[in-house]
């Protein structure tokens, strides 16, 4: 890793951490730009943390084993009947998102991010793959979707909802906006030793520092056991609610359904 990727991936990760030790809010529960919360200091620091480290996540996140496993979220969501809107909640620089659109051709896809840096970055991806068409990008708030309810056929996040203290208020505004038999897909660092990063290290050198940088974050954060994640969906009101490991056990996902 050059320099400059390692000084923004040391600068991510200390400022996440000084944030845990300081602040009742974290990166999905801060106000749009311009709200006299997001004036604090621990939310100035946390957009300058995601800033710095935009061109570094980009970096590790460009991989092909999570752009295939992007692509898998994508055709999971093409099975949802009907056309429709995505919602990809903490798009970061947009690599998800684009992948997923790459794999379902039917619907478009909306990548949310509260990083002005983050959110430059995935402009620049959308358009290198022209999907300006049906990938547009948002700024805002997890805690607070900008979008009506029940207007979306999927709702996607990856690695965002184990930084926030609110999660039960982040996956409500989640159902709120889905649209009945609307899916939702999470992907979250999975709690306890795992070191399906070894396996990765040989197959996929770039994913493996990026599930080394997820597992450092999560070590002060905390990951998901399934069945808890499990609860926690099911109390926002999601049923068909299953997890299972992911990415050589590194993650968990979770697919569930708004019901009627």
């Amino acid at each position: 890793m050059r320099g400059g990727r390692s000084t923004g991936l040391v600068a991510f990760l200390l400022a996440w951490s000084v944030l845990q030790a300081t602040s009742t809010s974290f990166a999905a529960d801060l106000p749009p730009r311009g709200s006299a919360a997001q004036a604090t200091p621990e939310g100035r620091l946390l957009r300058k943390a995601c800033d710095v480290g935009s061109r570094t996540y980009r970096w590790l996140t460009a991989n092909p084993t999570w752009q295939a496993h992007a692509r898998s979220l994508g055709a999971a969501l093409a099975t949802v009947p009907g056309h429709g809107t995505i919602l990809d909640v903490g798009v970061g620089p947009g690599v998800s998102t684009i992948h997923m659109a790459l794999a379902n051709t039917q619907d478009r896809f909306i990548g949310l991010d509260f990083s002005r840096g983050m959110l430059a970055l995935a402009r620049v991806e959308v358009a290198r793959h022209d999907l300006a068409a049906r990938v547009g990008l948002l700024g805002g708030d997890a805690a607070h979707l900008p979008l009506r309810s029940g207007s979306l056929k999927g709702v996607t996040t990856h690695s965002l909802l184990y930084l926030t203290r609110d999660r039960g208020g982040v996956l409500r505004e989640m159902h709120r906006t889905l649209r009945p038999q609307g899916m939702l897909i999470l992907t979250e660092p999975r709690a306890g030793l795992q070191l399906g990063f070894l396996k990765q290290a040989l197959r996929d050198p770039r994913h493996a520092l990026a599930m080394l940088a997820s597992r450092a974050a999560s070590s002060t954060f905390g990951g998901f056991r399934g069945r808890d994640l499990e609860a926690l969906v099911r109390q926002a009101g999601f049923v068909d609610v299953e997890a299972n490991p992911v990415l050589d056990g590194m993650m968990l996902e979770l697919r569930a359904r708004r019901p009627e």
